[in-house]
């Protein structure tokens, strides 16, 4: 392959993972607003298959996301092969691990979010 190929296909791979990031956070987010605005009114059973299902979608991304990232190093390597400038090495390392760290705690907030009632609903069941 040609530099420039590799490069388009390095740029098509990091596009996909920004497009998988955003599914994550749709969902993460969907999750919250889900837990905030139906409050008490879900069941405990209806908590349940949410976080399962939230569960199952987090775990897809992540092994998405390993896939795609393992294709950008092989991209990467390649690219370092023929001695081509366009490859950062502080980005291919801190980028991947920052993402994770804000998938972990990202998947914690929605959760706890899902199953510990929102403080202001809690405030009121104590003035009533």
């Amino acid at each position: 392959m040609t530099e420039y190929e590799l490069i388009s296909l390095m740029r098509d791979t990091y596009t996909a993972v920004a497009t998988e990031f955003e599914f994550f956070v749709g969902a993460t987010f969907a999750l919250i607003v889900t837990s905030y605005v139906a409050g008490d009114k879900l069941t405990r059973v209806a908590r349940v298959v949410l976080a399962l299902l939230y569960v199952s979608a987090t775990i897809l991304f992540v092994v998405r996301y390993q896939i795609l990232v393992t294709q950008a190093q092989f991209f990467a390597a390649e690219l370092r092969g023929m001695q081509s400038g366009f490859i950062r090495e502080e980005t291919l390392t801190l980028v991947p691990w920052m993402r994770m760290i804000l998938v972990a705690f990202g998947a914690a907030a929605a959760l706890g979010s899902l199953f510990v009632p929102v403080l202001g609903e809690r405030d009121d069941a104590r003035d009533t």
